[in-house]
């Protein structure tokens, strides 16, 4: 079975259509901020370079805009780009995360490459934030992913460092502030 799969994967096709058996792909609900034209965007070099043009655009305009104007850019156009659900691996493209998340844990085949990522046009909050996070490390923000645990569910955001303190963002906004009963904030650098 390994050296069949093994051959499926290297031989097989490129394309990303092929899902993990058990996973339905998600759709979009309608009630999100999602703009389908932003999945152009589709590696860290193009994002990267659509919010630089957007930031110089602003600068050029303005003259000058806050320090906060950047991560903001950033959080927004993430969270345009796509619509909430998780992308996952499938047999063509990771046959090992698929089998060992039906073996051992089912988030093992969540996708957390930026690249890979960038693919599709939905997201998870914890590969919204990996893309987000990422695109702000580049530009010299730190940054620090922020865990909420709560009765039915958990979620996944991050602060960003600058003007002397930290900023909180959400670029999914997805759960329902009824289902965190128990909020714990678990910061980590």
């Amino acid at each position: 079975i390994f050296l069949l799969l093994a051959t499926y994967q290297f031989f097989g096709s490129s394309s990303y259509s092929v899902q993990n058996l058990s996973y339905s792909e998600p759709v979009y609900d309608q009630a999100e901020e999602f703009d389908p034209s932003l999945q152009r965007l589709n590696s860290m070099n193009k994002i990267s370079a659509y919010c630089d043009s957007v930031y110089r655009s602003e600068i050029a305009s303005r003259g000058s805009v806050p320090e906060s104007f950047y991560p903001e850019l950033v959080s927004a156009v993430v969270r345009k780009r796509f619509y909430h659900g998780y992308s996952v691996y499938g047999l063509n493209s990771n046959y090992m995360a698929v089998g060992m998340s039906r073996m051992i844990m089912s988030g093992l085949s969540a996708i957390v490459v930026h690249d890979d990522i960038l693919k599709y046009l939905y997201a998870a909050c914890s590969q919204q934030s990996i893309i987000t996070m990422e695109l702000l490390r580049e530009k010299g923000y730190d940054t620090r992913k922020v865990g909420l645990s709560g009765n039915i569910t958990g979620h996944f955001t991050f602060e960003a460092f600058y003007q002397n303190s930290w900023h909180y963002y959400d670029t999914d906004k997805e759960p329902d502030a009824a289902d965190f009963g128990n909020i714990v904030h678990k910061a980590m650098e």
